[in-house]
């Protein structure tokens, strides 16, 4: 017959609480580096430093910024020409509605 010898009830206690540290460690870790992960994604913040544009011989060019609207260009790009009026002829000149961040698009 073999015979085991139980440990101390100590033992077992600081095993457990050495085990339950090192996986909230971990967890803490993971979730801090997820957390600047996703907090960095978009890359450089927006300002208003950042729009940018172009002048090319043929027509004005606008850099797309995140948070950019077809709307919102119009809205400082359309001088005394009609908001409704110059956002079409954005659409029609850029090929559609969708923009992408960094997007050169050209403005009537």
């Amino acid at each position: 017959m073999s015979y085991q010898t139980r440990l101390p009830v100590h033992v077992y206690i600081r095993r457990r609480i050495a085990v339950a540290s090192v996986l909230f460690s971990l967890v803490a870790a993971l979730g801090l580096g997820a957390g600047n992960v996703l907090a960095n994604r978009g890359g450089a913040p927006a300002s208003a430093t950042a729009a940018r544009q172009a002048t090319t011989s043929q027509a004005t060019t606008y850099l797309v910024q995140p948070g950019d609207t077809l709307w919102s260009i119009a809205e400082v790009h359309h001088d005394d020409a009609d908001l409704v009026t110059f956002v079409d002829a954005l659409i029609a000149l850029n090929g559609g509605t969708s923009l992408q961040v960094g997007e050169l698009i050209s403005l009537p």
